[in-house]
């Protein structure tokens, strides 16, 4: 008898419907953390592939609410690595047939499309949210939007994908989080353990020096990344050729690195890869950014600091702490380094 009261008591907060539907949940991070991410309200701009396995699994770890931004209407070639579209929502807008396919997963969550452009969008309106989460924008394009929520005191998330390649950069700004660690004395006893970390925002990022980084600690996807976002369009060239070099020098320079550190083979693969979204390297990146954004919302563990890169050739992913934060003395910084983490994907 003892033993249910108390299980009762565990559920405040959370209907019966939502304990036995998150009870797994519940089960691996906890009630506590169950009910932050219930009470989270997400904003997501764009709803192609990378952004559609992200907000399917925030619709399924049961956020309080999902909101979606993409008015672009649908063509056939977004089919390609969006698996809720079909050859049926051609010519329709991208948001209103995701937030209807996004809505069947989860009846408990509140999916609806976003009216505001995320242009035009104010700090107050971003207010009304807890996490943005952006996969319109190149990292020089994000800038102005992750300033909105650094004011607004908003989460900011922004990725992308395209060919065999992904990434995403995360600015929590002042985060504090929980970690579980086992004792020395007792066997099998753990402990929680409080801490707290500062975020760089992502215009703090972008003006990173890495003088004296050994070339193989360099964070050489978003090295090319700096270098494709200057070359600007569509219609990438398909060889390193002079306009190439010309770039790749200039950003070498700003970024205090010498030219012939940079991986121009990997550079190469990038250019040649493809802009489009594929949906093997979707549901990867996709899913450990999921993870990223559940970690942070649930305040269970440390998140990654703060740049993440994929590369589907090697299926390896990479976490790069890129750029220092500033305030909030008490945190622990992030600064420019080495590969802080190696993954095996």
């Amino acid at each position: 008898v003892c033993v249910c009261v108390f299980v009762v008591d565990e559920m405040e907060g959370l209907n019966a419907s939502e304990a036995t539907q998150y009870d797994r949940q519940i089960r691996l991070w906890g009630l506590e953390a169950q009910k932050r991410i219930r009470g989270t309200k997400v904003l997501v701009f764009g709803c192609l592939g990378l952004s559609v396995e992200v907000c399917k699994n925030l619709v399924l770890a049961g956020v309080n609410a999902l909101h979606v931004c993409d008015h672009s209407i649908i063509s056939s070639g977004d089919l390609g690595a969006q698996f809720f579209l079909t050859l049926d929502d051609i010519s329709k807008p991208r948001d209103v047939v995701t937030a209807l396919k996004l809505q069947q997963l989860n009846n408990n969550v509140d999916v609806a499309v976003c009216e505001l452009e995320r242009h035009s969008i104010t700090t107050e309106q971003l207010s009304q949210y807890d996490v943005v989460i952006n996969t319109l924008d190149s990292l020089s394009e994000g800038v102005e939007l992750n300033r909105k929520c650094r004011e607004a005191k908003v989460k900011y998330f922004q990725g992308q994908t395209f060919g065999f390649f992904g990434y995403f950069f995360e600015d929590v700004q002042y985060h504090e989080f929980v970690v579980e660690t086992t004792s020395d004395v007792v066997e099998e006893e753990t402990k929680s353990v409080k801490k707290d970390v500062s975020f760089p925002s992502l215009n703090d990022s972008l003006q990173a020096k890495f003088s004296g980084v050994r070339k193989r600690r360099l964070p050489q996807m978003y090295i090319c990344l700096r270098i494709i976002d200057q070359l600007n369009g569509a219609d990438l060239p398909k060889h390193i050729d002079e306009k190439v070099r010309e770039v790749l020098r200039k950003t070498a320079t700003e970024i205090d690195v010498k030219e012939d550190h940079v991986d121009q083979d990997l550079l190469l693969s990038m250019l040649t890869s493809g802009q489009n979204e594929l949906c093997n390297v979707c549901a990867v990146v996709g899913g450990v950014l999921g993870g990223e954004v559940i970690k942070v919302i649930s305040k269970k563990d440390e998140p990654f600091r703060n740049f993440f890169s994929f590369n589907g050739f090697t299926s390896k992913g990479l976490v790069h702490a890129i750029g220092e934060s500033k305030g909030q003395e008490v945190a622990e910084k992030v600064q420019c380094n080495d590969a802080t983490e190696v993954i095996d994907l």
